[in-house]
């Protein structure tokens, strides 16, 4: 396998900023980004036996500008009102190009590609108000999120032939917190409305989202706290996964975006209890997160221009949740920074229900672990991870076990 790669960036920032101390401040950021990418690659194919040669480029331009816009007034009795408005633009065109061909037959294996062009605009506002009375507060806001995109695009699903894609993604969210202290109990209460609209050339989805929140933190001495945090958010699916593109990988192996992906809640509960001493600081956290209808990646076997192809694309399982314990251990044999011991690890017991893959269990448990040395100047350390497999969608990633050593001298 060989290739060449060769990219540029132009990324320039323009930042002015106005503020005056308990009275106002103005932002503007400006940010007139600029890419282009190419790379070529020669493969030589050894698989089940059959011999053959690839070769692959790619090309790739985007302009992408955006403006950000931010104003913050403080008001009479402990109120403050701030304003963000971020604008974006994003014009890209890609191109990529893949042939393989077996050395003895002299047989074309794959022969693909890909062209888009498109142009994505999008805005965010978002409006906040806070008030405060002592030790207790309130917090209103509102965020809205428009997003959309023209492309034109040619791959295998048409024939190679140009045609016109449109998607487009819209979020109105309504939030209030109340947050104070009674007692030494510290508490957050909110909640949060969401109406998320999802509309493609293909379907059109409109839907309502609430996520509560609940945050309870006490410390019954210095040396130990107690917090349970109870959290709750809501994802959509980024317009550029709403596109009906398609790419042949390998022979017969083709990726494919989903113009039906829906929005999913995350609903998150740890229970964390910290301890520390001159010696030892030791963290537990036990933790349940639930997602409704997550996006995962799956892959089937499809009949896709009266061939068959096995497919690689995103799907919205029925649920995935995950139940775990993990701590995080910091020893100091001499009671002071000289040398410092970390361990951290857990068990996390993840569960995924699809109408793909059906219900399916794993249980992943990692180990990380790092030697801090410092004495004057001087000071060194060593950190590793050893891996453990990870439940993501239908497969299992190995991850990567790895380790670092550093070592250093500092003046001053």
């Amino acid at each position: 396998w060989s290739s060449d790669v060769c990219s540029s960036d132009l990324d320039p920032n323009i930042k002015y900023t106005y503020s005056r101390e308990n009275d106002i401040t103005v932002q503007l950021k400006a940010n007139p980004a600029y890419n282009t990418y190419h790379s070529n690659g020669h493969d030589d194919i050894d698989a089940a036996g059959l011999s053959a040669e690839g070769d692959n480029g790619t090309r790739s331009k985007s302009f992408g500008p955006n403006l950000d816009v931010y104003v913050s007034k403080v008001l009479p009795h402990d109120q403050e009102l701030s304003v963000d408005l971020v604008g974006t633009y994003f014009h890209n065109s890609d191109r990529t190009d893949k042939r393989q061909i077996a050395y003895e037959q002299a047989v074309v294996l794959l022969e693909d590609s890909l062209r888009q062009r498109g142009d994505k605009y999008s805005f965010i506002g978002e409006l906040a108000y806070t008030k405060a009375w002592g030790k207790r507060s309130l917090s209103l806001g509102y965020r809205g999120t428009f997003g959309q995109a023209k492309a034109t695009i040619s791959n295998v699903m048409s024939g190679y032939q140009d045609y016109e894609y449109r998607s487009a993604s819209y979020q109105h969210y309504l939030y209030a917190e109340y947050s104070g202290n009674l007692s030494g109990l510290l508490y957050r209460i909110g909640a949060g409305a969401a109406h998320v609209t999802n509309d493609n050339s293909d379907t059109r989805e409109q839907r309502w989202f609430f996520t509560p929140k609940l945050v309870l933190a006490f410390n019954p001495s210095q040396r130990v706290s107690l917090q349970w945090q109870n959290s709750s958010w809501t994802t959509t699916p980024a317009i550029s996964q709403l596109s009906n593109n398609a790419q042949l990988v390998i022979p017969n192996v083709m990726r494919r975006g989903n113009p039906s992906l829906r929005a999913y809640s995350t609903y998150d509960s740890q229970l964390t209890a910290k301890w520390n001493t001159k010696w030892l600081n030791a963290q537990l956290t036990l933790l349940y997160t639930y997602r409704d209808s997550p996006v995962s990646q799956y892959w089937t076997e499809q009949q896709v221009n009266n061939q068959t192809y096995i497919v690689g694309m995103q799907e919205n399982a029925n649920y995935s949740a995950n139940l775990g314990l993990r701590g995080i251990f910091t020893i100091r044999p001499f009671g002071n920074e000289v040398l410092s011991l970390q361990v951290g690890t857990g068990a996390m017991r993840q569960t995924v229900s699809s109408p793909i893959i059906g219900h399916y269990h794993h249980t992943y448990a990692p180990l990380m672990y790092n030697v801090n040395f410092r004495k004057g100047a001087w000071g060194a350390s060593y950190e590793g991870l050893v891996q453990s497999k990870m439940l993501r969608g239908s497969m299992l990633d190995a991850g990567e076990s790895r380790s670092h050593l550093t070592a250093f001298w500092q003046k001053g």
